[in-house]
């Protein structure tokens, strides 16, 4: 399923995204022209303590770029503007 992304689309056919941590990572993949970045992302720290993992959803870093249009002209929306001002 994960080498799907990589193959050309059909004519006229678009590529989008959901942006995940692999937006961090500043892999271009080809023919992707949006891109939507919720602006969180689930984590798996560690707590000593408990000596566990959890599962937390926590605010994105900044250093996301958005790969959408890197390689041709393309669209990004980021959702997180709206959430921060929903505290």
């Amino acid at each position: 399923m994960h080498a799907k992304i990589f193959k050309p689309t059909e004519d006229k056919a678009r590529k989008g995204g959901l942006a995940t941590n692999l937006a961090e990572t500043s892999i271009t993949i080809d023919g992707v022209v949006y891109e939507i970045d919720p602006g969180l992302v689930k984590e798996k720290p560690y707590k000593p303590r408990q000596a566990m993992q959890s599962l937390v959803v926590v605010p994105v870093s900044n250093h996301r770029a958005g790969q959408a249009g890197c390689v041709a002209p393309g669209k990004r929306f980021q959702m997180y503007m709206r959430l921060a001002s929903m505290k």
